[in-house]
């Protein structure tokens, strides 16, 4: 069903954008092709504060958490840590 008073071009195009945005998406997930890179806190920092500096959004503190094996997020030793490249 197309909105009224738009072009099917425009769409069309936007339609095709998403689907592509999906697929990679979820590709990376499944074939855990995601791109990550080391990051080294100086100090113990929760994971909250990580993500947020990251990748500006501290609701992927459980994410880092994850990924490394953190077990209490509000306590990330200075270690090396994998995280998604943002």
């Amino acid at each position: 069903m197309l909105k009224e008073d738009t072009d099917d071009n425009d769409q069309y195009e936007t339609m095709a954008a998403l689907y592509d945005s999906v697929y990679h998406y979820l590709n990376d997930e499944v074939t855990g092709h995601t791109s990550s890179i080391t990051l080294t806190p100086k100090e113990v920092t929760p994971a909250v504060v990580l993500a947020y500096e990251q990748y500006g959004d501290a609701n992927l503190a459980d994410e880092i958490a994850q990924r490394n094996g953190i077990h209490n997020p509000l306590f990330v030793p200075p270690k090396a840590l994998s995280v998604l490249d943002s």
